[in-house]
């Protein structure tokens, strides 16, 4: 967009004063020097921006693993605002007043939302010697950064990693049963956090349900239920647990902060393998329970089903067949409240039990 001095369009006062105030700053802006972006960057910028403004979330909630993730997705935050900020400048300069006075203000009420925006994540001209001075809003997560993916470097960890951890965990403690159910099933630290329930079937299976996290209008699942095989030492320590508390009206599992779960099980990692250059961390069990299920061959939108997900490619993301172990779980059936959605078609539901 051309920003040369152009005839000014004619507004009430009230306008004139409030779009001179901030006109300076928002030409300042538009005129800096940009680095270029390729095609496939700026959707990828597209698709960023949609998801932090979907979930509400700033770059350093939305990328908190990782300092990467959150220059990125700071990076699509300034990028889309500015281009929204050009738009919104092209239709106050409309020469002639092409709006009412009303509009105006609308207009530069979104106009000085956008300001704030690049006022907490200043952008910077090309070349500038400070393009990186500018202090960052991430922080390190608890227990330490991540420096290793989970789905590729799994495979370091023994075979038996799962069920050690969880011996480790004094019986009895707020973590011991949160553990059991984490590696049965594979559930996120939120979804614990919102509490999830275990009761015995009359067949002598472990139903457990799950509050589902990550939920929107499309996606995730808001409810599911696992039914789970007790074959193996953690499913009968999670048997025992539910035994000892109310086997008529089942057993609750909570926590209160995934933040301290995670430096919990981190902490029982780096004790329990030292000279291994990897920490399990909650999502390390999810990873795991999704490298199981592949193993044995589990049809795609029963896994989707089991991740909490809506859609049968997600499970792309979780795990290897390469990677299964025990296996630690055997799910029998699983429901969920809404379909699976396919790569080939609309969504289909599947035989339940």
């Amino acid at each position: 967009m051309d920003l040369q001095e152009q005839s000014a369009p004619q507004y009430s006062l009230s306008v004139t004063r409030r779009w001179s105030k901030i006109r300076s700053k928002v030409r300042h802006i538009l005129t800096r020097k940009v680095e270029p972006r390729t095609p496939g960057t700026l959707i990828q910028y597209a698709n960023a921006s949609r998801r932090m403004a979907l979930r509400g979330l700033w770059p350093e909630e939305i990328g908190s693993k990782s300092r990467r993730s959150y220059n990125f997705n700071r990076a699509a935050l300034v990028y889309s605002t500015t281009e929204d900020l050009r738009t919104l400048y092209g239709q106050m300069e409309l020469p002639g007043g092409a709006m009412s006075n009303k509009q105006a203000h609308q207009l530069m009420t979104r106009i000085e939302q956008d300001l704030g925006i690049l006022e907490m994540y200043p952008p910077h001209d090309r070349g500038s010697p400070s393009r990186w001075a500018s202090p960052s809003k991430w922080k390190a997560p608890a227990g330490g950064a991540v420096h290793f993916s989970k789905r590729r470097y799994l495979g370091r960890m023994p075979a038996g990693w799962r069920q050690a951890i969880v011996e480790a965990a004094p019986v009895g403690s707020e973590y011991y049963t949160p553990l059991l159910v984490m590696a049965l099933t594979g559930v996120r630290p939120a979804e614990l956090k919102k509490g999830v329930s275990v009761t015995i079937t009359a067949q002598g299976c472990l139903l457990i349900t799950i509050k589902g996290a990550k939920v929107s209008t499309t996606t995730g699942q808001p409810e599911r239920r696992l039914w789970v095989r007790v074959d193996n030492p953690t499913a009968w320590q999670l048997f025992a647990a539910v035994t000892a508390s109310d086997p008529e009206q089942g057993l609750r599992v909570s926590i209160q902060d995934p933040r301290t779960f995670c430096d919990h099980i981190r902490s029982l990692s780096r004790k329990l393998y030292p000279k291994i250059r990897y920490v399990a961390s909650p999502y390390s069990f999810r990873h795991a329970f999704a490298s199981d299920q592949k193993a044995m061959h589990v049809p795609d939108e029963m896994l989707a089903k089991m991740m909490g997900h809506v859609s049968a490619r997600s499970k792309q993301g979780y795990g290897v067949a390469r990677q299964g172990r025990m296996p630690i779980s055997n799910v029998d059936a699983v429901t969920a409240s809404r379909p699976i959605r396919h790569a080939d078609g609309p969504a289909r539901a599947i035989p339940q039990l």
